[in-house]
């Protein structure tokens, strides 16, 4: 910040004399303010954190300003901080049940994980919420194991299945990562309602996966020499004694994929893998 006194003062009129102690005063107080035009805490917070954050963001919007080879990595970055906005469709139904005991704890431990409500009020089963007493059942919300099957779900013309319904469109990629799942067989599609004591409620959409994980007998597969190329293409084993529930929003792209038999693509490969390659924006 910079003011001139003479500049100043000559918008006062003839007579500088007038305005000059006063005006002298007034400068005294900017320079002291702003430690002699240095920059304060509170602009450096401003030119470091604010600004920089709102270039980087006008500077992702101009991807063809990169070169082509860091282009897909902008793509990977926006789905992160500036998502697709949403436009979904639920169809068809598969019709409404219950969950098992297993699957109902692994979605109650989601929900608290990635809902916490505003006065950490944990959720529990439906079933052990009434074996509580009145006083101990006011600490926790009960979570209901009615569900609403769905055969497939469409998000911005992106078709996620069930395996069951159509095998083509049901492994996705899971943007969070969570317990190190980062490729997921669907098994289940289904919409969950959270019902509250004041009669608000939240539906929300999961997916049942199994998870894809990595070879680690392998050192390297068939494909790595083709990585330098970003292809995002991998060589994974299906393990479907595993189950995990995933909150939609946590998913970042479905993938095409094959199936490979035992021995098929290489002689020490002896176990049947899937290659996929994720088709992210």
């Amino acid at each position: 910040m910079s003011i001139h006194l003479g500049d100043c003062l000559e918008k006062f009129g003839p007579s500088r004399a007038w305005w000059s102690f006063s005006m002298e005063r007034l400068m005294g107080k900017i320079l002291k303010a702003s430690h002699n035009n240095r920059i304060g805490q509170l602009e450096i917070t401003f030119t470091s954190n604010f600004c920089c954050i709102g270039n980087l963001q006008a500077l992702l919007s101009q991807p063809q300003k990169f070169p082509p080879t860091l282009r897909t990595f902008i793509k990977q970055m926006q789905a992160h901080h500036d998502p697709i906005p949403v436009n979904s469709k639920l169809s068809p139904k598969g019709g409404l049940s219950f969950f098992n005991s297993t699957i109902l704890r692994i979605l109650i431990k989601r929900v608290n994980e990635l809902f916490p409500t505003p006065d950490n009020t944990r959720w529990i089963a439906s079933n052990d919420w009434a074996k509580l007493n009145k006083s101990q059942s006011l600490n926790f919300l009960r979570l209901s194991s009615d569900i609403e099957n769905l055969l497939k779900y469409s998000v911005n013309d992106v078709v996620y299945a069930t395996v069951e319904n159509n095998t083509c469109n049901s492994i996705v990629k899971n943007k969070s990562h969570f317990n190190n799942v980062h490729y997921g067989l669907i098994t289940r599609i289904f919409k969950h309602t959270q019902r509250f004591p004041n009669q608000d409620s939240i539906i929300d959409v999961w997916l049942a996966v199994h998870p894809l994980v990595q070879n680690t007998v392998l050192r390297k597969t068939p494909f790595s020499h083709l990585e330098d190329y970003y292809l995002q293409l991998d060589l994974r084993i299906l393990e479907i004694e595993r189950i995990y529930v995933i909150h939609f929003d946590e998913i970042l792209a479905d993938c095409a994929w094959i199936r490979y038999n035992t021995c098929e693509i290489r002689h020490d490969i002896a176990m049947e893998t899937i290659a996929l390659v994720c088709l992210d924006r």
